[in-house]
């Protein structure tokens, strides 16, 4: 369908009783592009055409409010002679634009006189399968059961804070728990190479005077400033103990690994 002509289904929801506003407005704002993109076309004639069609003022037509003013404009130009140089198919071409959307802004019209008020309500919401441990696994960093694709787990842990979907678990792509270790061995060893990074790092500032300073990033305003070397310490010590603490972890849960069955293989 041409994408410069109204369509069913944008009249057929002015026509709604009630209509509220909220489809009132969407409609009529689809509309108004549609009749702005016909107008182009029918300016569209060739420069002697535009320039007779701007001088007689019916360039001023790609509104619903100009809509009847521009048709008055037509039935006054009946008369080849009253049409100040605009060419006989710029005319009929005009007259039929005309005969197009006038149906369509006297809908709109009657349309405003049934808006009712309020919000509309929400439309029932798709019901889902519920789910099930079918082709689940569990992962083997976050120990979450989740679903598998080609047997391996998919993308989870992340959010949709902050404009957009942003994050995963590291354990993503990896198998489950159940049928191998190797997310939990990757994971293990960037573990204890940050404990490394961060105790030489605790040991270096806590050779520092105790009324030095250091310049610290700020990731939330990007900017740097020079902070006590005492307070930075204290944070990367922090991040040390975390950080042992899930070395131990992972590093038992890979000791004491046997395999197992699948979720969905248990029952």
């Amino acid at each position: 369908m041409n994408s410069s002509t109204p369509t069913n289904k944008l009249l057929a929801a002015l026509n709604a009783r009630p209509i509220f506003r909220a489809d009132f407005d969407e409609a009529k704002r689809s509309l108004a592009i549609k009749m702005e993109r016909a107008f182009t076309i029918l300016a569209d004639f060739g420069t002697d055409d535009y320039r007779t069609l701007y001088a007689t003022e019916l360039f001023r037509c790609s509104d619903f409010r100009a809509l009847r003013t521009f048709a008055k404009r037509l039935d006054a130009m009946s008369s080849p002679t009253k049409r100040c140089g605009v060419s006989d198919r710029l005319y009929a071409a005009a007259r039929a634009y005309a005969a197009t959307w006038l149906p369509v802004a006297d809908r709109i019209d009657a349309a405003k006189t049934a808006i009712v008020s309020g919000r509309k309500p929400s439309t029932p919401l798709r019901t889902t399968e519920p789910r099930t441990l079918k082709n689940t696994g569990t992962c083997s960093i976050c120990d979450h059961n989740v679903k598998l694709d080609g047997g391996r787990i998919v993308d989870h842990g992340f959010t949709l804070r902050f404009g957009g979907r942003n994050g995963k678990c590291y354990g993503v792509g990896f198998h489950p728990i159940e049928v191998s270790t190797e997310g939990a061995e990757k994971l293990l060893a960037i573990l204890r190479t940050r404990v490394e990074r961060l105790a030489k790092r605790a040991a270096e500032l806590k050779a520092l005077p105790a009324d030095a300073t250091v310049k610290s990033f700020n990731p939330h305003t990007g900017k740097a400033k020079q902070v006590p070397a005492r307070t930075i310490f204290y944070r990367v010590e922090g991040e040390l103990s975390a950080t042992e603490y899930e070395v131990k972890e992972f590093a038992a849960k890979v000791a004491n690994w046997a395999p197992r069955a699948l979720p969905d293989e248990k029952f």
